[in-house]
């Protein structure tokens, strides 16, 4: 039964009395209060298990929990970091969860309320788990995920590329973005999440050895945010060694104008 890693990472720091913060369970730590925000779509059926987080520092007011979120409700995979805990990775691997193609996950941090002691908040690097289980074992998610905002200046390139996985950190050369294959397959289920948009007319596209395929979502300054805007319809084939990355097309515009992204994701089968 082949498995895969999902990990969130990037050092995050929340404060006791925070409300409740949420994740996707890939790419890149950063949270939001609002679960609809990060609740990532799964592509195929599974299990996820082996939770495992890395705590730099925890609150001295109480414990902090993190649970897998399940299309809005609590799981059972769940581990409690308790107070003052250091530079330690904390685990939970009794516990296993299943899940379908459309369901949608997310991590929950549960933060203490501010307490007797000094609010010295919490930090951590990543949460991890292990997904496996499915029945199409080749078959995973890719997820470029932590906020980006382009802001249009006399600077801005109306080009913004992003790697195919990772966080979400884009600049205007593709050949910066690009992420060679080690193996052939397709990739297909494009889906982006829009805090907010500014930016008028605006593409994200697949790119594949430097060309624009059909894997495309279309949004402008008419359309609700924050939004999620979905490809169900095209697959792009794609070969060993193909390099791949995400290409936005916004307006060209320079008069202080924004796009929020928050996460881009796909689904990849692998021949």
């Amino acid at each position: 039964m082949a498995v895969t890693d999902y990990a969130v990472s990037a050092e995050a720091h929340w404060d006791d009395g925070t409300a409740d913060q949420f994740v996707g369970i890939q790419g890149r730590l950063i949270t939001r209060a609002t679960l609809s925000d990060v609740a990532q779509k799964m592509s195929r059926d599974g299990t996820i298990s082996k939770l495992r987080i890395r705590v730099i520092i925890s609150s001295a007011n109480g414990a902090v929990v993190v649970t897998l979120m399940k299309n809005g409700s609590a799981t059972l995979l769940s581990k409690s970091i308790p107070t003052n805990t250091s530079s330690s990775i904390v685990e939970e691997n009794s516990t296993s969860v299943s899940f379908s193609a459309g369901d949608e996950l997310a991590w929950k941090i549960d933060l203490p309320s501010t307490g007797p002691n000094a609010p010295q908040g919490t930090t951590s690097q990543w949460i991890a788990a292990q997904v496996g289980g499915g029945p199409e074992d080749d078959t995973v998610d890719f997820c470029l995920g932590g906020q980006y905002t382009a802001t249009a200046d006399i600077a801005f390139s109306p080009q913004q590329m992003g790697c195919v996985q990772g966080g979400m950190i884009t600049g205007a050369n593709l050949g910066d973005a690009e992420q060679m294959q080690s193996r052939a397959g397709t990739i297909s289920n494009l889906r982006v999440r829009i805090q907010s948009h500014e930016l008028g007319d605006s593409t994200l596209t697949l790119m594949k050895n430097g060309s624009a395929t059909d894997l495309s979502v279309s949004f402008s300054n008419s359309d609700s945010f924050p939004g999620t805007f979905e490809d169900t319809t095209h697959n792009v084939s794609f070969s060993a060694d193909d390099e791949l990355a995400w290409q936005a097309n916004f307006e060209d515009l320079s008069g202080g104008e924004s796009t929020t992204l928050i996460y881009i994701s796909a689904k990849v089968v692998f021949d």
